[in-house]
């Protein structure tokens, strides 16, 4: 899988619970980023946090 195809599914993954499409993070400022990364890691606890990462990275290891 070529970076750019794992960064495009990443924003694909992270568009849903940060409720933002996909294009829009892809170009987002990390000042503007940031303050939902902190608002989506607020809102989850660590079994949440854990099960999402394990399904992101399944997520990407199909498409290389």
């Amino acid at each position: 899988m070529t970076d750019d195809k794992a960064l495009n599914r990443l924003f694909d993954i992270l568009s849903g619970p940060f409720e933002v499409d996909a294009e829009t993070l892809k170009t987002m400022s990390t000042e503007d980023f940031m303050p939902l990364f902190v608002e989506f890691l607020d809102t989850i606890d660590e079994e949440n946090l854990k099960g999402f990462f394990n399904s992101v990275s399944v997520s990407i290891a199909r498409f290389k």
